[in-house]
């Protein structure tokens, strides 16, 4: 046979055994067997050889979109001409979740039909959706989805729970595609369905300043000279620079950057008073230098309003539209509101290493105990028993220490937490450093978390943390220091 001219396979009857049929090739003599199935599938129509995937677009020649569901106001999206970025168009104009389309666009045009019926073919149906395509060349594609509603007779007790199936009318094939609802279920939840999540737009890696204005509350801000450089706080105005804490601003940055709108409330912008964005009860700022000037730039900004406890939701907006939106309590109240959550975790940083320590003086209502470093040979001597191997260990962890999370404190907090007042242990630590310089902790009561509330000052405000007992405990080889924190 020549490779290049058509192979026309005879099929007969088939056997008795439904299994084969007889079979040969045109214009040989030679009789063999034949698939049963192979007899059926060539006296299907035509609608049976049409390729399921029923609808064979390319997104990106998609160039609007017009859905219409019934009961919904119609939605237009168009792509942005520049960007190729979907945008919402009608009822009104705002971003529009652009991956989230692109992936529904793919899923269509991989959807597939459960079979074809040709023009002719009757059923009652009734309209459930609609949908308008159109592409770079101007032609416009009309799809229709109808539910086929089947009639009483045909559906048995077994049948009751099959999902129902749809027909689709395309202006592009005179076919018509019997599908199921997830075809076109996607694109029918109305407006909201499209709107862009997403709260902010930036990118963590170029900002270099964060501003945070509480509404009668404190602001401060915190930037770096470059991306990649040290954090510093630079407002309020401090008499020497404070490092923040690296983690704690990159998982802020990074919190804020991925933060999702939760929901789209019918709130008109002029009522924002009602729900505390006007003046918001928040705001945070975020800023990055442009490329040319090394000026700073407002890159985004979040303003955040009232908690819905009810609802458990909190009140935002953006700086790119005046609406109001909602957010998650666990994601807008995790951000920063005072700056002791920016504070580094150094408990000491002026203090290098333990061998700068040059002396220590612990303070109660019971008494004082005194060590004191000799600066030429080293040695320990005071009023306690303290072994000088556990003083130096201790002098180590001092420098080394790493708070967990600071705070800031209320009126009365100091005093419910032992730290002063009537009650307080009046325990205190002053430690001195080889340059003359002094710090002081005091110590409170003892906290849940295996260790002492305790309390140190900063250029910028006194902050309160959790100090490990067990450093304490390491020099209470003498009844009188455990005496002074009980």
């Amino acid at each position: 046979v020549n490779a290049t001219s058509p192979v026309i396979l005879e099929l007969g009857r088939e056997m008795d055994d439904r299994e084969h049929v007889y079979a040969r090739i045109e214009g040989q003599n030679a009789i063999g067997l034949a698939p049963y199935e192979l007899l059926v599938m060539a006296t299907q129509p035509p609608p049976y050889w049409k390729d399921r995937r029923f609808i064979e677009i390319a997104p990106p020649s998609i160039t609007s979109i017009t859905v219409e569901s019934p009961g919904k106001e119609p939605v237009r999206l168009a792509r942005d001409e520049v960007t190729t970025l979907w945008q919402i168009a009608s009822p009104m104009m705002e971003s529009a979740a652009h991956l989230s389309i692109e992936q529904k666009l793919q899923a269509m045009g991989q959807s597939q039909a459960i079979e074809y019926r040709q023009p002719g073919d009757t059923f009652e149906m009734e309209k459930v959706f609609g949908m308008t395509l159109s592409t770079r060349n101007g032609s416009d594609r009309r799809l229709e989805w109808f539910l086929i509603i089947r009639p009483e007779e045909d559906v048995s007790d077994e049948g009751e729970d099959q999902p129902p199936l749809f027909l689709v009318e395309d202006s592009e094939s005179e076919l018509r595609a019997i599908v199921t609802e997830d075809t076109f279920k996607p694109w029918t939840g109305g407006v909201d369905t499209f709107r862009d999540r997403q709260m902010l737009l930036f990118s963590p890696d170029i900002l270099t300043t964060l501003k945070v204005e509480i509404f009668n509350g404190p602001s401060f801000s915190i930037s770096r000279r470059e991306p990649g450089s040290q954090w510093m706080v630079t407002s309020p105005s401090l008499p020497e620079p404070v490092m923040a804490d690296p983690k704690v601003i990159e998982d802020t940055l990074k919190l804020a950057s991925r933060m999702k709108i939760k929901s789209f409330p019918d709130i008109d912008w002029q009522d924002a008073a009602q729900v505390g964005l006007a003046p918001p009860r928040a705001v945070y700022s975020f800023m990055a230098k442009t490329g040319d000037t090394g000026e700073e730039v407002l890159v985004a900004q979040l303003r955040l309003g009232t908690l819905d406890q009810e609802n458990q939701i909190v009140h935002a907006a953006h700086n790119r539209a005046d609406r109001v939106y909602t957010l998650e309590p666990a994601d807008a109240l995790s951000l920063p509101r005072d700056i002791h959550r920016l504070r580094a975790p150094e408990l000491f940083p002026e203090i290098s290493s333990g061998s700068r320590i040059s002396g220590l003086r612990w303070q109660s209502p019971v008494g004082n105990i005194s060590y004191t470093r000799d600066r030429e040979t080293g040695s320990w001597a005071g009023i306690g028993t303290v072994e000088a191997e556990a003083l130096d260990n201790f002098c180590s962890s001092l420098a080394d220490y790493r708070v967990d999370s600071w705070r800031g404190f209320g009126p009365g907090s100091l005093e419910a937490l032992e730290i002063s007042g009537d009650a307080g242990s009046g325990l205190r630590l002053q430690i001195t450093t080889t340059d003359g310089s002094t710090h002081q902790i005091r110590f409170g009561k003892r906290s849940p978390r295996r260790g002492i509330y305790a309390s140190r000052s900063f250029p910028e405000g006194d902050y309160v943390f959790n100090f490990d007992a067990e450093l304490v405990d390491k020099l209470s080889t003498v009844d009188e220091i455990s005496l002074m924190y009980r």
